[in-house]
């Protein structure tokens, strides 16, 4: 997926460094987010399940852009993220991030070097506990799908998650500053 409408600084929000960019916060407003019970919806008929019987959120609207689930109104903190290199291809980037959730990748509007809408990133969220069975009970939001619709282009590139958050594969060994810093 990375390279098609994704620059390697988009996936999941935003992976790039916090000191490339200048950040401002922009205040609090009610957005509409996908946000969504993964196991009441209507999902994907075009791609077969997994052995284990889940399948996948559907896509529509024109393009096939657009999650087919539902969208919730939801409090969000709204920072702006300008690049500290003139010379990168983006001018700025808004994020819309949850206020329960905490992450940057609900919904993130991405400008050009001019200042006009360039792309817009969003990832659907199913509740934990209607979605997988290993994940009932962990209070998160479980990313479920992402878009990244390029408005300049009118294309889109979509993609699906089949999230898990299960501890046995997130051991606190990964999270140790020797890890984060290159691996071991």
């Amino acid at each position: 997926v990375l390279g098609s409408d994704l620059m390697i600084e988009d996936f999941e929000g935003y992976n790039g460094r916090v000191s490339d960019m200048n950040w401002t916060y922009k205040g609090t407003k009610n957005v509409l987010l996908p946000m969504w019970n993964h196991n009441d919806l209507k999902l994907a008929d075009d791609m077969p399940a997994e052995a284990d019987g889940y399948k996948y959120v559907d896509f529509g609207g024109q393009g096939d852009c657009f999650f087919q689930g539902e969208w919730q109104l939801r409090k969000v903190y709204v920072l702006e993220a300008a690049p500290v290199n003139p010379n990168h291809p983006v001018s700025k980037r808004t994020f819309y991030m949850d206020v329960q959730l905490q992450n940057l990748n609900g919904a993130n509007e991405i400008y050009d070097r001019k200042g006009e809408l360039w792309k817009v990133f969003m990832v659907g969220k199913s509740h934990a506990d209607h979605h997988l069975p290993i994940n009932k009970g962990a209070g998160i939001g479980v990313d479920d799908a992402f878009s990244m619709v390029d408005m300049q282009s009118r294309h889109c590139t979509t993609g699906h998650f089949k999230g898990q958050v299960d501890p046995a594969k997130n051991p606190p060994r990964l999270f140790q500053v020797q890890n984060l810093r290159g691996g071991d």
